[in-house]
């Protein structure tokens, strides 16, 4: 470990640093996009559950995000990125505030059900 140290110190240059900001960018919006899609993927299980309607909007919202990011991410980066990234999390803080209590309601009734069929080990 200490040479991937020691190499590092002597080799990192401006280029270096700026190629491992695009792909460190390219790896957390990849990572987010995929936090934010499981959320809207849980939010519709329990919406379609509840019989309430869909929301197609949010993933309208999404995938238009999601299709403009490998641009901004490339040849727009910085600001621009960052504010779409942002507003995959607003869109998450959105869903989270909207329909929150009935995913933590729809969760702990599962949970609930589980426990129940579950046996006794003790």
């Amino acid at each position: 470990m200490d040479n991937l140290f020691l190499w590092l110190a002597y080799h990192f240059e401006r280029e270096m640093f700026l190629q491992s900001t695009v792909l460190q960018g390219f790896l957390w919006s990849i990572a987010d996009f995929f936090l934010v899609f499981g959320f809207l993927r849980l939010t519709s299980l329990v919406r379609n559950r509840l019989n309430m309607r869909k929301t197609t909007g949010r993933y309208v919202l999404f995938w238009i995000a999601a299709i403009v990011n490998p641009y901004f991410l490339l040849y727009e980066t910085g600001t621009k990125h960052d504010m779409l990234i942002m507003s995959i999390f607003f869109l998450a803080i959105y869903v989270a505030l909207v329909d929150g209590l009935k995913i933590v309601r729809f969760l702990k009734h599962v949970l609930s059900d589980r426990n129940r069929l579950l046996p006794d080990t003790g």
